[in-house]
């Protein structure tokens, strides 16, 4: 199944055309690039990465809402153009949505497990058009979902999941022959990897207790800034982003220190390109120093 793009590329005007290094960032729903790494994406394009954004599904499942921004059957049409602002607002390159369809989540049950589902499409079916993706694309480093889904949503979980075998089988010459050239990322990371958070509620609830941080970023004001405008581009989410503080701003239930954890490396790889732009970084530590 191949990728559907269906704009020209977006502007250019936050990341440098001269760079050879490529970050391919793949989220499960429009918000998730966002609220989960985006002062990372922002600061990667800063740093002289082109970020390619991949989008499994238009989140047509999702809210709509407080006020509604749209009818049900046209909101995966403007939770597309919200992720379309956002990418770039964060100096994304590129912008690509894969053809699945979010489906309709089930708003009876609090636990998301009971109200939250996956897309509709088997493993091997979904494992192609991320290799198909990563093929055209040809990224030095993969940043997607932690290995815990995050708050435990199942399209999370199978994003990360799928994502790694792809990472694996787009090197792979054998596996899916026909989508083109293989290609072999050097490292596939995680985002919202587990560090301390002195029992701060709103972070234990949405970092991967399984993944254990190996870099943290802090946003400085200028990152902060970038991510607080590709928020506000999620307008449709706002409510869902405020649920918890209905009080507070978008700004104020921002993550502001955001976290990373090398899930994957290539073989016979000793470093990546990432890892090589944290370390020069002063905005960014490895955990537990």
């Amino acid at each position: 199944m191949s990728a559907d793009h269906q704009s020209d590329p977006l502007p250019t005007s936050h990341f440098s055309l001269l760079t050879s290094r490529v970050l391919l960032a793949v989220g499960s729903h429009p918000d998730d690039e966002t609220m989960l790494a985006g002062g990372t994406l922002a600061w990667a394009a800063r740093s002289g990465f082109a970020v390619h954004i991949l989008s499994v599904t238009r989140g047509e499942g999702g809210q709509v809402g407080e006020p509604p921004v749209a009818t049900r059957d046209q909101l995966g049409a403007a939770r597309e153009a919200e992720l379309r602002c956002a990418a770039a607002a964060l100096g994304a390159s590129d912008l690509t949505f894969l053809p699945y369809v979010d489906p309709l989540l089930d708003p009876a049950h609090d636990d998301p497990a009971r109200r939250l589902f996956r897309i509709a499409a088997e493993p091997d079916e979904f494992a192609r058009a991320l290799v198909a993706v990563i093929r055209a694309v040809r990224p030095d480093v993969i940043l997607t979902h932690g290995v815990n889904g995050e708050y435990g949503h199942p399209q999370h979980l199978y994003t990360h999941e799928t994502a790694l075998r792809a990472f694996a089988e787009a090197a792979d010459p054998a596996a899916f022959a026909d989508l083109g050239a293989p290609h072999a990322a050097t490292a596939l990371y995680t985002w919202a990897a587990y560090y301390p958070t002195g029992g701060d509620e709103h972070l234990e609830r949405l970092l991967n207790q399984d993944d254990p941080a190996d870099w943290l970023l802090d946003l400085s004001p200028e990152l902060l800034d970038v991510k607080e405008r590709a928020a506000l581009c999620h307008r449709s989410q706002h409510a869902l982003f405020r649920r918890r503080r209905p009080e507070a701003t978008v700004r104020e239930v921002l993550i502001v220190q955001e976290s990373l954890r090398r899930a994957a490396l290539r073989p016979g790889a000793a470093t990546d390109p990432l890892a090589a732009a944290l370390a020069a970084s002063p905005l960014a530590t490895r955990a537990g120093t």
